[in-house]
Parts: structure tokens; sequence; C-alpha cells
């Protein structure tokens, strides 16, 4: 999430934001951290948290995600993420991967520095993607960046693309207060596919991006570029093909939109789809489940809860990309 344009409303001052910025907990780290790099050209004024509408109607905590800051340096079109300790090895995966892919000839945000920690925070900068116009990419575009990421074979210190859905349905097991009606669709249903998913993941050395909303691909041109790769590895690219589904309703996609963009990825991947239906469903559980989770510590989402459930009751009825 790490590249959208930054927003600066015209009717707040310079020194506004700057203030505002400066209350966030990762601030003075990162003014540190650019101290340190003899990086003497950033004017902090021009540094500001990153909003993006896009986002934030797709249900992404932006500008912060808990512990986590990101800053947009706009003299020199770099973005910092500055987190907990414990995200460096996600911040590792991205920069692996995104470097990676470039040399593949892959349109992606590049890193600009590996990361590091720093005074215990981990800190990671890359590109600022300038994307003036939010728009939607056209199914084409999203297409052409899958087949080309698609087409890269995974190095042997990228890992295999891993989710935390089996941790997620052994907690919900574990919950006394978790509906018997989930927790019996849970032992059925959820576990036999999530010991498919893993296996079939197994036989396959592609990179996948792990997390590709669309949020996560700008509609640059004349070509879309590819953003956060904090989830990405190795596996079968029927992966990012069912998080793009699942997630389209967020981005108000279509059938339409999902039928032209399949057809065109068709058209030159090498990876059967037989098999689709069940990566899709390993996606609708993880959307079920997390948002238990979420309901459970007290976040809200219990209407949303209802309408996933209803997937869960009756998994045979269904729309025709079976959009939970």
């Amino acid at each position: 999430f790490c590249c959208r344009t930054a927003l600066i409303p015209t009717c707040t001052s310079m020194d506004t934001v700057l203030a505002e910025v400066k209350t966030m907990n990762n601030f003075n780290t990162l003014q540190k951290y650019l101290e340190s790099q003899k990086i003497i050209t950033i004017d902090l004024r021009r540094i500001t948290r990153r909003m993006d509408p896009l986002d934030k109607a797709a249900g992404a905590h932006i500008p912060q995600q808990g512990e986590i800051d990101v800053f947009v340096d706009h003299i020199n079109d770099v973005v910092y993420k500055v987190g907990p300790s414990d995200k460096l090895p996600k911040y590792i995966i991205d920069w692996r991967v995104s470097m990676l892919a470039h040399r593949k000839g892959v349109k992606v945000a590049l890193p600009v520095k590996k990361p590091i920690l720093f005074e215990g925070k981990s800190i990671y900068a890359t590109q600022h993607v300038i994307n003036k116009h939010i728009q939607s990419p056209t199914p084409q575009s999203v297409a052409k960046v899958l087949l080309d990421l698609h087409q890269v074979e995974g190095s042997a210190n990228i890992p295999i693309a891993t989710s935390r859905l089996r941790d997620l349905a052994l907690s919900v097991l574990q919950d006394n207060k978790a509906p018997s009606n989930l927790k019996s669709a849970i032992k059925l249903r959820a576990l036999p596919l999530i010991d498919y998913v893993e296996k079939d993941m197994q036989t396959h050395n592609t990179l996948v991006h792990g997390d590709i909303h669309l949020g996560n691909i700008l509609a640059t041109q004349p070509h879309s570029t590819l953003i956060d790769f904090e989830d990405a590895g190795r596996g079968s690219p029927l992966w990012d093909i069912a998080v793009l589904v699942q997630s389209s309703t967020r981005f108000g996609l279509d059938n339409a939109w999902l039928d032209q963009m399949l057809n065109e990825w068709q058209k030159s991947s090498r990876v059967s789809v037989d098999n689709i239906q069940h990566y899709i469903d390993w996606r609708c559980w993880y959307g079920v489940l997390s948002m238990h989770i979420r309901v459970r510590e007290g976040r809200g989402y219990h209407k949303e809860l209802q309408r996933r459930m209803r997937w869960v009751e009756n998994p045979s009825d269904k729309t025709k990309w079976n959009r939970c």
C-alpha cells in the first residue's frame, strides 16, 4: 500500500500539515533516519502522511495501520514505511520480490533502499509512483501485469506464499462463543480445503503477489504498476486470481469486468483454471474467519459478518464468481 499519491487539502496550511505529521508515532524515528543517511535535500515541510480516498473506500486503514506509519517525500518522490521491528521480514520479502520482478520486466514501484532496523523500528523506502487520476485500471491492463508477474520463476530466497487461514480456523474452533454451525463447517469444509490449497501451492514455482486487490494495482500509463509485495511468494497464479475476485466487490467491479480480465489472462497463461473454485472458496473462508475475529475483538463488522455467514450456511447459493 506504499505508493499512492498523497493528497494535501488546499485549505490546510503546510505548517498545519507538518504539525499533524509530527504527532504521528514514527515521525521522529524517520527524521533521525534521514539525518543518519545524510539525506539533506529533504525539506521536512514536504513530508506528509499518505492519504488515498480509493484505499480508504476499500476499507484500508490509511494512513496508519496499527503501529505502521506511511510518509511521502514529495521532493524526491519517495515513500517511507516506518513500523515495528517484526515488520522487517515482510519488508525484506517486498524488497526481494520487487527487485526480481523489475529485472524480469514487470512494472513495479522500485525500492529505494533495502529495509533496515533503525532504533528498534523497521524502515523501508520505495519509489513514490505518481498516480494523479484515481481510477480503476482496465481489465486488459490488469491481465497484462499479472501475466508479466506470473511468468517469473521465484528464487530460492523467496518462500512459498502462505496465509493465516489455518491459524484463523483453529482460533475460531477454540472460541467457546463461536456458532456451532460455523465450527462444523470449518471441520467439514475449510480444513480439507486448506490442505488442498497448501499442497497445490507447493507444486508451483511462479511469483505471486499475494494481495492483488485494486488498491495495489495503480492505473499508470501506458501500463499498470504493482505495489505492496509484503505477502508475495512462490505458488499458483490462481492464488492471485482468487484474491482479486473475492476483493472486487469492494471496488464496485462487476462480473463483466472480471470476465474480461480473466479471458485476457487465460489467452496467454500456462495455468489451468480447472481448480479455480478451490482457490476462490479458500479466499472466501479467509474473509469469513478474519471477519469473525474482528467481531470477537470488538471492532464492529457485525453486519458484514452476517452477510458472509450466509455463504457458510448455504454454499450452493452462489453468484457466478461466489464473491462472498
